[in-house]
């Protein structure tokens, strides 16, 4: 368990009281004892989100960012945070939007396999494809037949690669 404390440098009885216990969400509390009448206030936090949070605080307190190469007056440690906070969310951005594709074209790979059956053919419909006792080769192979039906169907840019070529080439 994590808790950290921050009080303001104010001289007044508020605090913020950030936790994070056992690996769950992180839990952000307020509390204002000048004003014992109001109840403190609580919220929860993805810890996937924690960057963009910080990122917003720092953009809300007027610190510029630039990038660690500038080397203005105005270059400070927060601003080199800001930067690196950016390029932090955008490349967890990039890797979660590529996950996510991958396992769209993955579903789409098995839709397809479970569509391909020889007459006669008795098979049940895997839902996923730990179900299936194929080798990692037959699973990339219906990925690219889902890649490659994509492009066909105008889901994706089509390929380059002429088809007389790809049939020349075996």
């Amino acid at each position: 368990m994590s808790t950290t404390t921050f009080k303001t440098a104010t001289g007044s009885n508020r605090e913020l009281t950030v936790k994070r216990s056992d690996g769950g969400s992180v839990q952000i509390r307020h509390y204002d004892a000048e004003h014992e009448s109001s109840k403190s206030k609580t919220f929860f936090l993805n810890p996937t989100d924690a960057p963009a949070l910080a990122l917003a605080t720092l953009e809300t307190a007027g610190v510029t960012e630039h990038d660690e190469h500038e080397t203005l007056l105005t270059n400070t440690h927060f601003a080199k945070a800001m930067y690196h906070l950016r390029c932090g969310i955008e490349e967890e951005e990039r890797a979660t939007a590529e996950a996510n594709e991958q396992a769209k074209l993955e579903a789409e790979a098995l839709e397809l396999y479970n569509a391909c059956k020889f007459p006669g053919e008795i098979t049940r419909i895997a839902k996923n494809w730990d179900e299936i006792e194929t080798g990692e080769d037959v699973r990339t192979m219906w990925a690219n037949v889902a890649r490659r039906a994509r492009e066909m169907s105008g889901n994706v840019a089509t390929s380059t690669v002429d088809p007389r070529e790809m049939s020349a080439e075996k």
